[in-house]
Parts: structure tokens; C-alpha cells; sequence
């Protein structure tokens, strides 16, 4: 009797786990709800709201000047919403630090400028010849 009790308590916490795990493999990893930018009277990201799960890829297109790059400082902390709310694996990311962020894995890689910091524009590759 007392075998039959512990493997139906050994399966009811199987299935408790199995059930938990869908629940996180289906919770978003990256919600992003109504986050606004503005900079002075220039609306730079309006209302922008989406989810990702893990393992989702996300691509932003747009022509210049559409918020781009400013959803993107956004996401990673370099800049503020002044609406909205973005969270990451259910943490809330506002107030934090852009490198607070990147330690919990959203991040974006600029174009690497930082390295040629010091290094004269003429030494820099990529310079056109003869200008």
C-alpha cells in the first residue's frame, strides 16, 4: 500500500515539474509593453509593444530616422522610457544600468567604436585614399 502512495506522489511531482516547464517554455522572455520616447517635441518610439520567447530572433526594419536604434537603447538601458514598461525573464529593467542588463543577457553590440578610441581618424581602417 504504502509503494502504491509513493509512486503516485513520485508521478504527481512529475507531472507538477512537466507542467512548470511548459509554463516557462511558453512565458515570454523579452515583454515590451507601450514604451514611448520623446526628445522634446520629436516622438522618437511611440506605443511599441512586443513579446519573445526563447529562441525567438526579432528583426526591426525601417527607414532612417523611424526609432531604430532608439527602441534598441530602449531595450538595453541606455536610454529611458518616459512610458511603458519592459521586462526581462519577468524582471522589471527600469532603473537599471545598462550593464546591469547585460549581465542578465539582453544586449546589443554597437559598432565598436569604443576600441578606436585615441586612434586618429587618418589611422583608422576603412579611411578612403586620396582626400
Amino acid at each position: 500500500m504504502r509503494l502504491r502512495e509513493e509512486a503516485k506522489d513520485m508521478r504527481l511531482r512529475e507531472e507538477a515539474q512537466k507542467e512548470k516547464s511548459r509554463m516557462i517554455a511558453q512565458a515570454p522572455l523579452l515583454q515590451v509593453s507601450r514604451i514611448s520616447k520623446r526628445f522634446g517635441g520629436l516622438v522618437a518610439v511611440r506605443d511599441l509593444s512586443l513579446a519573445m520567447a526563447r529562441g525567438d530572433v526579432l528583426g526591426l526594419i525601417g527607414p532612417n530616422g523611424a526609432g531604430k536604434t532608439t527602441a534598441f537603447n530602449l531595450l538595453s538601458g541606455f536610454l529611458t522610457p518616459d512610458q511603458g514598461e519592459i521586462t526581462f525573464d519577468g524582471h522589471p529593467l527600469a532603473g537599471l544600468k545598462p550593464h546591469a542588463i547585460c549581465r542578465l543577457s539582453p544586449c546589443s553590440t554597437t559598432c565598436g567604436w569604443a576600441r578606436w578610441r585615441g586612434i586618429p581618424a587618418w589611422r583608422r581602417p576603412g579611411r578612403r585614399r586620396g582626400r
